[in-house]
């Protein structure tokens, strides 16, 4: 595993900017994807031996790589991950090489391949926040298996719920449904109440995109009961952008979908999304904006379009200041809902949103997945 993340890491690394029109191979899906990710899970995990020879690296030191690697988190839940992805992938190809060539206890060692679990989890969520969405898969994948490596059980779970948010991003809930249920064998009993009330509400939201309504009410219920035993001080670094907004956001964007099949939803989503906006911080710029984005689709389902226009415009003017493409992906599905609507503010909406995306609309971009592909992401 180690020479495989050397090799992808450096070919990332010195193709251009324009990654995503490079992206020849596809994102895998179904059991493509499903199988191979159930049978590192099963997999017995080398044992982590202590090494000797090359540069001593003991407990400070991977204390230090942590800690800048929360640096880059937290520039990214601010800003979005396109400016700095390529930081990322270097720190991670640099780690990884302290793995093979460097002197540790096994103590140490194990934490050494957490961060590079930790680091490949980043890198693939950076990777996808910019439309990598095959680039960002296989770093993903690369952070399940040096997680299951470390006995990292939890960071394991996280990663597999980030694989599965990118393919209901990609319009897959089957497959998002089944990664998230794979992100819980045994991983339940190390996980925090934050960690569990993140698997039931996203579960909700693939739910959700499956039409399976009572079943995403259950799975959104257990979600707002678990959270209320969240203790943030408990949980692990890389949980920080899991807070009370971010759990009525999913759940709002999970009736959001409901609302497209039933726009009877339509009034519980946006008052969901609408908290949500109002509960992140100065530092959840990306998150905001992510949200008003489906705030906006859920008042044009409730026929408010004057409330959608707004929403629209303001979150249009944030977006251009950041680093990520899902903004504009999650406008592109309301785009394509408002080309059935007959009202005149939603003809007008649509003309707004056309202008405002046509470089993401006409570049050429579509999601890749295997046996097909997947031109409208949610």
């Amino acid at each position: 595993m180690m020479e495989a993340i050397d090799r992808f890491t450096i070919h990332d690394l010195v193709r251009g900017n324009d990654g995503h029109l490079a992206e020849e191979t596809e994102v895998a899906f179904s059991e493509m994807l499903i199988r191979p990710l159930r049978q590192c899970l099963l997999a017995t995990p080398n044992p982590i031996l202590p090494r000797a020879g090359g540069e001593r690296i003991g407990k400070a030191d991977v204390e230090r790589i942590e800690q800048a690697t929360e640096i880059f988190r937290q520039w990214d839940i601010q800003n979005g991950g396109g400016l700095l992805r390529k930081a990322v992938t270097g720190q991670l190809n640099e780690v990884n090489n302290l793995v093979a060539r460097a002197s540790y206890t096994e103590h140490v060692g194990c934490r050494l391949l957490s961060a590079v679990a930790d680091l490949a989890h980043l890198a693939g969520w950076m990777s996808h926040d910019v439309g990598l969405h095959v680039t960002g898969q296989q770093y993903l994948a690369f952070g399940l298996h040096a997680a299951k490596e470390a006995n990292d059980q939890p960071l394991a779970a996280q990663i597999l719920t980030n694989m599965a948010r990118q393919m209901n991003h990609v319009h897959r809930p089957q497959d998002g449904l089944d990664l998230i249920r794979l992100a819980r064998y045994g991983a339940e009993s190390t996980l925090t109440a934050t960690m569990r009330a993140m698997l039931h509400v996203e579960e909700a939201w693939m739910l959700a995109g499956m039409g399976w309504v009572q079943d995403c009410h259950r799975a959104a219920g257990l979600a707002q009961e678990t959270f209320t035993d969240s203790r943030p001080a408990e949980d692990p670094a890389w949980m920080s952008y899991f807070t009370k907004a971010e759990l009525l956001a999913v759940t709002g964007a999970a009736y959001r979908d409901l609302a497209w099949r039933d726009p009877a939803h339509a009034d519980q989503a946006a008052s969901l999304l609408t908290q949500a906006v109002d509960g992140y911080g100065p530092d959840f710029a990306r998150s905001r904006a992510l949200t008003q984005a489906v705030q906006a689709s859920a008042y044009a389902l409730q026929g408010d379009y004057a409330r959608a226009h707004a929403v629209t415009d303001q979150t249009l003017e944030v977006a251009s200041t950041l680093n990520s493409t899902r903004v504009h992906d999650r406008f592109q599905v309301l785009h394509s809902h408002l080309a059935g609507q007959k009202h005149r503010e939603a003809h007008d909406l649509r003309d707004k949103l056309t202008i405002a995306l046509s470089s993401t609309i006409n570049d050429g971009r579509v999601y890749k997945v295997a046996n097909g592909f997947a031109n409208e992401p949610f």
